[in-house]
């Protein structure tokens, strides 16, 4: 099934993400680091999910299978638009999507730990500009669904990192944020 990503920003952001991480992955940018022995990311293993909000009963919950490992997981966590942001025909916001490096990997995540924060720092770089320009290439999305007008990435640990996290396979993430102008 395919996402048409001029459907909403929210779904824009999101799958740009996921498609910038694909091409960065088929283009073979992410490898072992420090003679660590790891499989590449493959392009097949970066998909994206919406977030998932706690069921009533936690306690039958589990962790959702990989695609395959190491995977890279791009989820969707919100945009919020504070009724003070923005103007009489315009809102500003601030939409987040989380980047996650899984690997279900034997070894201590300790070892591969360098790897991991080697890829998130490929992906942030990218994310905050494209290649022979200042900008972050989610600044270029269609006029039609708003405006993009700064692109912030850093760490993320999520509270109840339950809600977005494949449990012990989660190995590291960034929570890229998009601050937006949409209208009313």
């Amino acid at each position: 099934m395919s996402i048409n990503p001029t459907s909403s920003i929210e779904i824009w952001c999101a799958e740009s993400i996921r498609q910038l991480v694909e091409t960065m992955a088929r283009q073979r940018v992410f490898r072992g680091a420090d003679n660590v022995i790891l499989d590449p990311l493959e392009p097949q293993h970066v998909i994206l999910r919406a977030y998932r909000s706690p069921g009533q009963d936690e306690t039958r919950r589990t962790g959702e299978r990989l695609v395959g490992s190491p995977c890279c997981i791009v989820t969707y966590t919100g945009h919020r638009r504070p009724p003070s942001a923005g103007e009489n025909c315009v809102d500003d916001g601030l939409l987040n999507v989380i980047v996650q490096i899984c690997d279900d990997a034997d070894e201590p995540s300790v070892d591969r730990l360098p790897t991991y924060l080697a890829w998130l720092e490929d992906i942030r770089r990218r994310v905050l500009r494209k290649p022979g320009s200042h900008l972050s290439p989610l600044e270029s999305m269609p006029i039609a669904l708003g405006q993009i007008y700064l692109v912030h990435v850093s760490e993320n640990k999520s509270p109840d990192e339950t809600d977005w996290s494949y449990h012990e396979k989660m190995r590291a993430a960034i929570v890229v944020q998009c601050y937006t102008r949409t209208s009313r």
